[in-house]
């Protein structure tokens, strides 16, 4: 039938047709690209992007090319009908006059009628005389191409007022996950400390070094944890060279966010000062374990409040927590070697030993990693291990050894912490006393307290030498050899002549004693009757003077009566009753007689 090539030309039509109105689209979407391309170039150029406003131009740009992509693929692919391209033909060839669209519906016509059949016999002889190139919409495709040059044209003509600012701004939105920097006249060279940790409380120096154009104006923003940020300008760059720019904190309160900015460069980093506090020791734990032998329990301190009092010898084990990590930690007793500890795995906590002999201070030393130093004093009170106390109850001093006479010491010697053994010996007289003499008898102790009446029963005794002994204790001090000795106790030996010589004079010293006595007491007893009587005429004085007299009188009775050798013999009982009621009666009268006036 006469329709299928008809219909043939009808698809082919819609085709051409279809393809006109897709590459109008594509041209005027690639000029919408590169207008919005040149809008995003030009904005970075002064408003230079961060990552994130570039990557939301690209993703618009990638909408638009999309869009533009799904309405071309979309245009070529609607199908279009063979009455919908006959309409459209018949639209624009008016000449016609439906033939066209008339012929193709008798054509398709499943039963046609006679005359229908005539028409289509009849044929569209109009058909061949038309062009179909002239249903192109010539002038839109012109203007859409002079747009797209022009577009083209604004995108490439900055490069030659701009250069290579303006093709580093294309790329940067074109590849907006590239790390390219804007092109800038000012640029920062270096900032320092950077991202750091500084001294809360302290004061923190910033510092940029820019390259630049000369004008621009350099500033720093500061930015503290619990403030609002805070600009302040640094000045101006006066030269093409490296110039440096410094911000001075005075106090770094808190954390604490920077940057500075200089001129047109871009995307000024943002850096942080942490705040950490000074170094200081939080606890420190000292565990004192004294020597065994003092019987001591063991204590624990508080080494930053409590002063440790300790007997001499205990080991200290100290734990040290500071409130930073540290890279070292030492102890240090005035005049030893530094005792290093050990850290924990932290850092901050550190332990180690010391054993403590003397001293009044224990210092400890940390050493943090930023170069700071911290001295925690430790007051010491060691509670020293004494000598043995050695008591001579007799004899004292030096003593007469008559003959046949068997020297004896008592003695007692008392520790604090317990005695080892206690000894008597015998040194030559005269002797030093570190010197060592002769042991005699020795005893182990295991007590604090001995006790001992020592008679040297054994001794071969030269009567004609004295003879030194001397009593040395050694206590249970562990650490090394500690000794006291007494002083010495002396025996004179005494010769049997010399003995009977010293006791005839001895005899006569108290029988010249006893007729003092008596020739004092009579002339005391003739004053005392010439006062009586002319008592009236006697003056206080004279009686005073009998009372220091009978005084005198007394003293001497008294000697008498203490001589070893009984001067007195059989009169010693009678005259020590004397002694003891007549005499101080007497010179108690004496006295009150010596208080009264005229006839009392």
């Amino acid at each position: 039938m006469a329709y299928v090539p008809m219909k043939a030309e009808m698809e082919q039509v819609g085709r051409r047709l279809s393809q006109w109105q897709a590459s109008l689209v594509l041209v005027l979407s690639c000029s919408a690209v590169l207008a919005i391309l040149w809008i995003f170039s030009l904005s970075d150029i002064f408003v230079q992007f961060g990552r994130t406003g570039r990557v939301l131009a690209w993703l618009c740009l990638a909408a638009v090319i999309a869009a533009a992509m799904w309405r071309v693929n979309a245009i070529i692919k609607r199908p279009r009908t063979v009455l919908g391209v006959a309409a459209l033909i018949e639209r624009a060839f008016p000449q016609l006059d439906n033939h066209l669209i008339n012929y193709i519906q008798f054509a398709s016509s499943p039963n046609p009628s006679v005359f229908t059949e005539a028409y289509v016999k009849r044929g569209v002889p109009e058909w061949r005389q038309i062009n179909i190139e002239a249903m192109k919409d010539r002038k839109a495709h012109i203007r859409a191409n002079i747009v797209l040059a022009a577009t083209l044209v604004f995108l490439v003509a900055p490069v030659f007022a701009a250069g290579r600012t303006w093709l580093v701004s294309l790329y940067r939105i074109v590849n907006p996950f590239s790390n390219t920097p804007p092109v800038s006249l000012t640029s920062i060279i270096s900032v320092e400390p950077g991202d750091a940790t500084a001294l809360q409380g302290g004061p923190a120096i910033l510092t940029c070094k820019v390259r630049g154009r000369k004008g621009h104006r350099v500033a720093v923003d500061i930015k503290p944890a619990d403030t609002e940020k805070t600009s302040y300008d640094l000045g101006k760059i006066t030269s093409g060279d490296i110039e440096e720019f410094s911000y001075r904190i005075p106090r770094l309160a808190t954390d604490t966010e920077y940057r500075f900015r200089a001129g047109d460069s871009p995307f000024p980093k943002w850096y942080k000062l942490t705040a950490r506090p000074p170094l200081a020791f939080t606890r420190v734990e000292i565990r004192a374990t004294p020597p065994a032998y003092t019987r001591y329990n063991p204590r624990v301190f508080d080494g930053m409040a409590e002063e440790v009092e300790v007997p001499q010898g205990s080991r200290l084990e100290i734990a040290a927590l500071c409130n930073l990590p540290v890279t070292s930690l030492v102890a240090t007793l005035k005049g030893e070697i530094p005792l290093p500890f050990s850290p924990d795995q932290d850092r901050k906590r550190w332990t180690g030993e010391a054993q403590v002999m003397s001293g009044t201070l224990l210092s400890l030393t940390a050493c943090s990693e930023f170069g700071e130093v911290v001295e925690n004093p430790v007051k010491l009170s060691i509670i020293p291990d004494k000598e043995p106390v050695i008591t001579i109850l007799s004899p004292k001093g030096k003593i007469s050894l008559p003959p046949e006479t068997t020297p004896s010491v008592q003695f007692s010697v008392q520790d604090d912490y317990g005695l080892a053994e206690v000894w008597i010996e015998r040194v030559p007289a005269g002797s030093a006393k570190q010197a060592t003499g002769q042991v005699l008898e020795k005893w182990p102790v295991s007590e604090w307290t001995f006790f001992k009446d020592w008679l040297a029963r054994d001794l071969s005794v030269d009567r004609s030498q004295p003879l030194v002994f001397r009593v040395v204790a050694r206590d249970n001090y562990p650490f090394g050899e500690r000794r006291t000795a007494s002083a010495p106790v002396v025996f004179e030996p005494v010769q049997v002549e010399s003995a009977a010589k010293k006791e005839a004079a001895a005899l006569a010293a108290a029988s010249a004693t006893l007729g003092k006595i008596i020739e004092m007491q009579r002339a005391n007893v003739d004053k005392t009757t010439k006062y009586i009587a002319a008592i009236d005429a006697t003056a206080s004085e004279n009686w005073l003077d009998l009372a220091s007299v009978q005084e005198t009188i007394r003293k001497l009775t008294g000697d008498l009566l203490q001589n070893k050798l009984n001067p007195l013999g059989s009169m010693t009982v009678p005259v020590r009753k004397l002694y003891m009621e007549e005499m101080p009666e007497v010179v108690a009268k004496l006295k009150d007689a010596g208080s009264l006036r005229g006839p009392e």
